[in-house]
């Protein structure tokens, strides 16, 4: 399997269609655009840099306030990750912030990283 190295651009995204797009940028300087099941994919981004921000919602005349479907991506921009392809190389398999990589455990388990 082969990890890509990649500073995040941008995350659009539906909550309607499912769907979600990931830009990066590759060290080469070229973009490339991931896609991705948006549930997933931004439940993960906010597992690695809380980008899920508040929402509210009524019952009657009282107001709740929680965590809901609006996306901040200031906290996202900029970030480094790992990435990976699902088994047909069409949408991203995983990440891994570039703060919680560990080169030496996936070169030892047979990984490839582009760089």
């Amino acid at each position: 399997m082969v990890l890509y190295r990649a500073e995040i651009l941008s995350l659009r995204g539906s909550f309607g269609s499912g769907t979600a797009s990931l830009t990066v940028k590759l060290p080469n300087g070229s973009t490339r655009v991931i896609h991705g099941d948006n549930g997933p994919l931004i439940r993960a981004l906010d597992q690695a840099y809380d980008i899920i921000g508040p929402r509210r919602w009524s019952f009657g005349l009282r107001t709740r306030r929680g965590r809901g479907h609006t996306v901040d991506t200031s906290n996202l921009t900029g970030q480094v990750i790992y990435y990976w392809l699902d088994d047909m190389g069409l949408c991203i398999g995983g990440f891994i912030p570039e703060s919680d990589f560990d080169r030496d455990m996936f070169l030892d388990k047979g990984y490839t990283i582009e760089e």
